[in-house]
């Protein structure tokens, strides 16, 4: 739940997050489970939705992640293929299948938030 809320106040605050580098071996595999959900998911949306302009910046936009790991994603369960993304139905939910169970999800419209802004005057 904690990786989901980091990720929605990513995406309030309108700047793709990612975690502190390097991850730990447990965390890496954490974090690629929740890419790997969130991205296929996002892609799922496109091809139900018959919309074909799909894009790295478009998946970062709905998902609030930096593009490096969208594309670790999309390199890793091979759904890209000669510069364009394989967006088959059946392959995306079998990525999901596999891809474990989500957490708890975090209900956007509830969150109140304001960005902290630090000014320091010299």
């Amino acid at each position: 739940m904690l990786i989901e809320m980091s990720y929605a106040l990513s995406m309030i605050e309108n700047k793709p997050g990612s975690p502190e580098r390097p991850l730990s071996d447990l965390g890496h595999r954490v974090y690629v489970s929740f890419w790997t959900r969130r991205v296929v998911n996002v892609l799922l949306e496109f091809v139900k939705a018959d919309d074909n302009d799909v894009s790295i910046r478009r998946i970062g936009q709905r998902t609030g992640m930096i593009e490096s790991d969208i594309l670790y994603i999309v390199d890793h369960h091979r759904i890209k293929r000669d510069d364009t993304l394989f967006c088959d139905q059946k392959y995306l939910e079998g990525i999901l299948k596999l891809a474990g169970r989500p957490g708890r999800a975090v209900n956007m419209a509830n969150i109140r938030w304001k960005p902290f802004n630090i000014i320091i005057d010299m």
